[in-house]
């Protein structure tokens, strides 16, 4: 028979699993909303391009939808996504996550600084997700009017993804990577369940990465994911694609 203790903590990991897709799902139906409401209330005043990335957006998502029904129908085991990483341009990978969270709060200011060229060895999926998650977070805590800044450097073996907000900053000496854990106690709980940096932090992990968060001395938190370079052979001594679970 297994122990109390035993069945506790496989409680608590399908708890997290299910928060994990609750977050995913609760972001993409966010973007979509928006973009939805900026095509159907501003249409005549915006470009062709403008209506263009708009729907690519929303039909982006609606397939990210479907994927995640079909993990949660699979199990919640399953639900944890299976990582296969290779040799991607940063830049490219981020460009559309980037573009599409920030079309969410026209009242802030988002920017994607490529600061030389970036190789990363990372599944695609995820580091969007990562990207996602981070850059939703710095949104939720900057100010109205506020900027948000993606910059991306690259080194021969490592590539480096950095988000910078100007917000009130992360508390001193808490560990904003655990579970349910939430900066504004303030905001209703379905606003924000705390899951979202866990996931990110999972995810760099899996990839063989490593994420940090500081407090910047003018204001607002910076997060750094650091992750192996793409511009040599796979770090684990072998070539092609290698399947990961987080």
């Amino acid at each position: 028979m297994e122990s109390p203790e035993h069945d506790d903590d496989r409680l608590r990991t399908m708890a997290l699993v299910l928060a994990e897709a609750e977050h995913r799902v609760k972001t993409s139906i966010t973007i979509i909303s928006a973009w939805a409401s900026t095509l159907d209330d501003r249409w005549d005043a915006l470009t062709l391009e403008e209506r263009r990335t708009g729907i690519h957006v929303i039909r982006e998502r609606s397939d990210a939808l479907k994927r995640e029904a079909t993990r949660l129908l699979a199990g919640a085991e399953s639900a944890m996504p299976e990582l296969e990483p290779q040799s991607v341009d940063l830049v490219g990978v981020l460009r559309a996550p980037v573009r599409a969270i920030a079309g969410v709060s026209p009242d802030h200011v988002v920017y994607l600084v490529e600061e030389g060229s970036a190789r990363a060895w990372a599944d695609p999926g995820a580091l969007q997700q990562v990207v996602t998650h981070l850059v939703d977070n710095a949104i939720k805590y900057s100010p109205r009017g506020g900027t948000v800044t993606v910059r991306v450097r690259g080194e021969p073996d490592m590539a480096e993804l950095a988000v910078s907000d100007e917000g009130v900053g992360i508390p001193v000496g808490e560990d904003v990577f655990a579970p349910f854990w939430r900066g504004d106690t303030s905001r209703p709980p379905h606003e924000s369940i705390g899951v979202g940096l866990f996931v990110v932090r999972n995810l760099v992990q899996a990839m063989g990465g490593t994420v940090s968060a500081r407090r910047n001395d003018g204001g607002g938190s910076t997060f750094t994911v650091r992750l192996p370079g793409g511009t040599q052979a796979h770090p684990g001594g072998g070539s092609g694609t290698e399947k990961r679970r987080p």
